[in-house]
């Protein structure tokens, strides 16, 4: 693809007023796609530039043993982190869910106020950038649902949703219909709008409530039952398996109770 060079002074500039631009016409953020392929130092010297408090995240794909690490862009933006969704999975596809109750604490991990997580994206949800098998996607349905629930009330990173179209091969492109039309948005089949199911869209005002609640009155039935709160902010309680989950909480929390 046509590159251009960030190194340069006067590209630099060029491209933090483009920013500057953006953020006069009511845009709050950007992703820095590929910015594993820039110096650290030119996507820190654009960012100086930028006048406005645009908040900018950086997509640095980096799965372990990569000859250029996530660790090098710290400090310049938040950055990717690709080893969440493909770790997430790996526990909701493969193990217990009692496993989550330390997530996110592994040193291989970004600090968690630099790391920006999610379940999926735009290029694995396809098998492309990363992850692997192991990768939650819409298709997965109630396990999508609930691993995003887990994430949303995991304080752990900042969380990205997906929202998609559906696809039947990884090189299809956008379905022809408009996802909005008369004000209205055409959700259902050909787009996925995983963004508004209720156990994902409800589980961001949780989120935001408890941004900065510890994670406190951890429960678990020693396999795949889970519940935790967020200090008095919040509770949520998982459950992934075939019966109910009966035990019995005091009820001094909010509840945003999820099962399959």
């Amino acid at each position: 693809m046509p590159d251009l060079n960030t190194g340069d002074p006067t590209v630099q500039s060029r491209i933090a007023g483009y920013l500057n631009t953006l953020a006069t016409l009511g845009v709050k953020g950007i992703r820095v796609d590929a910015a594993k392929h820039m110096a650290p130092s030119d996507i820190a010297e654009i960012l100086a530039q930028v006048d406005a408090p645009l908040y900018a995240f950086q997509e640095v794909i980096d799965l372990g043993g990569e000859a250029i690490s996530a660790t090098e862009y710290q400090g310049t933006a938040d950055i990717t982190e690709f080893r969440y969704g493909a770790s997430l999975g790996d526990i909701f596809n493969n193990q217990a869910l009692v496993n989550l109750q330390q997530f996110g604490e592994s040193p291989a991990l970004l600090p968690s106020d630099q790391a920006v997580v999610f379940t999926d994206n735009h290029d694995n949800q396809r098998g492309h950038g990363a992850g692997g098998s192991n990768i939650l996607t819409h298709r997965d349905d109630a396990l999508y649902r609930l691993a995003n629930a887990f994430m949303l009330a995991w304080p752990y990173g900042s969380p990205k949703v997906m929202s998609s179209y559906a696809f039947p091969d990884s090189d299809q492109g956008p379905p022809q219909v408009a996802v909005y039309q008369q004000g209205e948005a055409q959700c259902g089949e050909a787009w996925v709008c995983e963004h508004r199911w209720p156990e994902i869209a409800n589980m961001v005002a949780l989120r935001q409530q408890a941004d900065a609640a510890e994670v406190t009155h951890w429960w678990d039935n020693g396999h795949h039952q889970i519940a935790f709160s967020r200090e008095a902010q919040g509770f949520i309680a998982i459950n992934r398996e075939q019966q109910a989950l009966t035990h019995i909480f005091q009820p001094i929390w909010q509840m945003a109770a999820i099962k399959t």
